[in-house]
């Protein structure tokens, strides 16, 4: 099992103090018509992370109507240059997610990322990398969902598996709130992120 490590775990709680990473609330997403789920394909978080999104649905609908979609990455593979965006993986993704739209009708996709992730850490991602690329998926899938004519709205979900003691948690990401405050510290590959976790993290 994979277990975060201390730069990400700073991290975390760095986004938590802030307010970035919220608590989920069903109240902040429609679900009365159902769900598209876009995750990854981990077997060890899988459980988790559909129970608590079926939980939600269920405070909206008498069934969870969740279509579900996943893959080695998740919602990371959508970004047009993401590094886990191979060959046309992510174009096809968000086909597959359109299709879902127009054949089932739900009005919400979720697009979920995990930390610890393995898809990410065979490529040296980190957490802030794994969010960055959730909310520039959300951004290019809104795009085409605009373009198809679906008024669906797209919902960002990160799922933190914080060890044996702590427990797993699903927390709500706002692509406006992450964009503001990475404009002031901007992601850089190779050093920590944010200036604040430099003494965080050993």
């Amino acid at each position: 099992m994979l277990r975060l490590t201390a730069e990400d775990r700073a991290t975390y709680l760095f986004l938590r103090g802030k307010g970035i990473l919220k608590d989920e609330e069903a109240q902040r997403v429609p679900m009365r018509n159902g769900t598209t789920l876009v995750c990854c394909a981990d077997g060890d978080q899988f459980d988790d992370l559909y129970a608590n999104l079926a939980g939600m649905c269920l405070q909206k609908m008498p069934w969870p109507r969740i279509h579900t979609l996943t893959c080695h990455g998740g919602a990371l593979i959508i970004p047009s240059d993401s590094p886990l965006n191979k060959g046309f993986r992510g174009v096809n993704m968000i086909e597959d997610i359109v299709d879902a739209w127009s054949m089932k009708g739900t009005e919400m996709v979720a697009l979920y990322a995990h930390a610890p992730c393995g898809a990410a850490t065979k490529i040296s991602m980190s957490l802030a990398q794994i969010l960055d690329n959730l909310v520039q998926a959300k951004l290019e899938l809104k795009q085409a969902l605009i373009k198809a004519g679906a008024s669906t709205k797209v919902v960002c979900l990160v799922h933190i598996d914080r060890g044996a003691e702590e427990g797993k948690r699903t927390y709500f990401l706002s692509a406006a709130e992450w964009q503001l405050m990475t404009r002031h510290n901007p992601i850089v590959p190779g050093r920590r992120w944010p200036v604040q976790l430099q003494k965080a993290a050993p």
